[in-house]
């Protein structure tokens, strides 16, 4: 299973308002979700299970001032043989050195284990661990998983149990 499919298997039909009211729309989601726009789904999904409005205002996806980011883990290890595989949410800041508003609402897809993590990262937290890009210098976040642990170390203290709790958490 691929990352689109899983957020239309595990998110979209379940939570968005015309995926959920319509067999046609699931089963063409789940049948060809790569024709779907599933990031800008998700951000739906989010505010249709939230305390906020859709915005997708300037630097900011909902009217609370927080963003929603999809990311992955990359499926192979940093090194052969080793349990750490590295992640990356990326788009958190301009190449002018423009951050977003708020809070990160993060959906990020495990290959390892072929599901989703769920992370609310306040901006006060993400803001310290911004890595700009050598030559794009746009800002995105770094972190790793581990494999025999289950966990992602850097942001464990901000992990949520799942997508419902994650729409819900304000700062």
């Amino acid at each position: 299973m691929n990352k689109e499919t899983l957020l239309m298997e595990q998110i979209i039909v379940k939570f968005h308002p015309q995926f959920k009211e319509s067999t046609q729309l699931q089963d063409l989601g789940l049948l060809r979700p790569e024709i779907f726009n599933v990031e800008m789904l998700v951000e739906e999904c989010l505010a249709a299970c939230g305390p906020y409005e859709l915005s997708r205002g300037c630097h900011q996806d909902f009217s609370d001032g927080s963003d929603c980011k999809t990311a992955s883990i990359r499926r192979e290890p940093n090194k052969p043989g080793t349990a750490s595989h590295k992640g990356e949410i990326s788009g958190v800041q301009t190449s002018a050195g423009v951050v977003k508003l708020g809070a990160l609402r993060c959906v990020v897809y495990n290959p390892c284990e072929n599901n989703l993590l769920y992370f609310y990262l306040p901006k006060e937290f993400w803001t310290q661990n911004i890595d700009r890009h050598p030559t794009t210098g746009m800002g995105r976040i770094f972190f790793t998983y581990n494999r025999n642990t289950m966990v992602v170390p850097k942001l464990i203290a901000y992990q949520v149990n799942n997508f419902e709790e994650l729409a819900q958490t304000t700062g």
